[in-house]
């Protein structure tokens, strides 16, 4: 695509004065205006103070809709400037985590969002703003490049949910702390009574009194940009309620790896020693890492909502890099471009872990259906020898199952080939069903 709108138009060459002239415009702005950029769904206005023309919405419990348009970008962080009157979740289409947005207090600020590593913002975003609907949000601008626009202040502990048990005498000290290039100043509009949140160190100090479930919004601001991170803290009535609640979250039938399963029991079990005599503000520091150590526990086969292998977080390399995020993103237009002469994907899940696969499910890329037809599915542990998994795929329009034979299916491999027997190879989803192995 070029940089002018009007780049298909043809000009003759006997074509003079006015006729030559054409405005260039800029296509992919780093910067884009959301009312130019939406479509909404009945559900916000278009508003405009002074020069600045915006989109209220009033968020609601199940989601207020709306689309940005032509927002692709290769960047992985991207940005908003926003007005809200209170907290407000934006649920987007294909990514896990919702983008948390503060209370401004009436106030225009930027936010940022992060993506993780197989997430990618395409030309078309869905979202959803769930929220309390008394409240306002207002957007004026999606920002798709932000390096030299804002420079958000990050977490060094991350930005994820944070969720902790305590109990009541406890004392609870966290760290809030973040990176910026600017001066940062930390604020909670609803921590707490009585907790003490440092406006110059992100230093959280609170002895909860009563029971209770408490959750508030920390945010770390370096004058125009705003980072949120959401806090829930879950105060028992003694020591031995807290470590039943503790307790209860990790699930012993579930197939964690051996590491992050054997740091989490050390972590429990010297708190549980120390159950009897530890004063309460040492007691309390050890909680926390026992529920740091819970919150790194790794599923040995982590799965999708669809019960497949989430497998662009297990494989360590592949042929398509980044691009693996789109065979299970849930859209049909959008797969990894490989070359002609290599119709195939490689994906290698690293030599600690193989792999045994029980079926594939393949979606061919919409109104190319044939560019997925004839895949088969191979699996190898030197990439050289390569054993055949399936049959030849049939052309869909939609996800179809193709099975692995019952005298294959627990053979482990740590690499598996998808190869199409054809020029083009562009399938749009791919989900692969078995179970992940620690390698002996």
């Amino acid at each position: 695509m070029g940089t002018s709108d009007f780049e298909w138009i043809y000009i003759p060459s006997e074509a003079s004065g006015e006729g030559l002239r054409v405005i260039p415009t800029e296509q992919e702005p780093d910067v884009v205006e959301i009312v130019q950029r939406s479509t909404h769904f009945g559900n916000a206005s278009v508003e405009k103070e002074g020069d600045q023309s915006f989109l209220r919405i009033h968020p609601s419990e199940d989601g207020k809709g709306l689309a940005l348009l032509s927002i692709k970008t290769p960047s992985k962080t991207i940005g908003l400037k926003i007005r809200t009157s209170g907290v407000v979740s934006l649920e987007m289409a294909g990514f896990k985590k919702p983008w948390l947005l503060p209370n401004t207090e009436g106030a225009w600020r930027y936010v940022a969002y992060t993506m993780p590593k197989y997430q990618h913002v395409e030309d078309i975003l869905y979202v959803r703003a769930k929220g309390d609907p008394e409240t306002s949000l207002d957007l004026a601008q999606f920002v798709r490049k932000p390096d030299g626009i804002l420079s958000p202040p990050t977490f060094a502990n991350g930005d994820s949910p944070l969720h902790l048990n305590a109990y009541v005498g406890a004392p609870i000290s966290l760290d809030f702390s973040a990176e910026d290039s600017g001066e940062i100043t930390y604020k909670s509009l609803d921590q707490p009574e009585e907790s003490e949140l440092d406006a110059k160190s992100g230093r959280f100090r609170w002895v909860p009194q009563k029971a209770g479930r408490y959750a508030f919004v920390l945010e770390a601001r370096d004058g125009a940009t705003v980072s949120a991170r959401r806090v829930t803290l879950s105060i028992a009535k003694d020591r031995k309620a807290a470590m039943r609640e503790i307790r209860k979250a990790y699930k012993p039938k579930v197939r964690y790896t051996k590491e992050s399963r054997s740091s989490y029991l050390d972590a429990y079990k010297k708190v549980f020693r120390m159950a009897r005599n530890a004063n309460d503000e040492d007691f309390s520091q050890e909680m926390l890492k026992v529920q740091e150590h819970f919150n790194h526990l790794e599923l040995l086969t982590p799965e999708l909502a669809d019960g497949s292998v989430n497998y662009p977080s297990l494989v360590v390399d592949s042929n398509i890099g980044d691009a693996i995020g789109f065979l299970i993103d849930g859209n049909d237009d959008t797969f990894p471009v490989t070359k002609i002469e290599d119709a195939n994907f490689v994906f290698d899940f690293g030599k600690d872990y193989r792999m045994s696969f029980s079926a594939f499910s393949l979606e061919g890329r919409v109104n190319f259906d044939d560019r997925s037809e004839n895949t088969v599915f191979y699996g190898s542990n030197n990439r050289r020898e390569w054993v055949q998994l399936t049959k030849p795929s049939k052309p869909s329009s939609e996800l179809v199952t193709i099975r692995v034979p019952t005298n294959r299916q627990a053979y482990q491999f740590r690499y598996l080939r998808a190869k199409r027997d054809g020029r083009f190879f562009e399938p749009a989803e791919l989900r692969i069903y078995g179970a992940r192995h620690e390698a002996e």
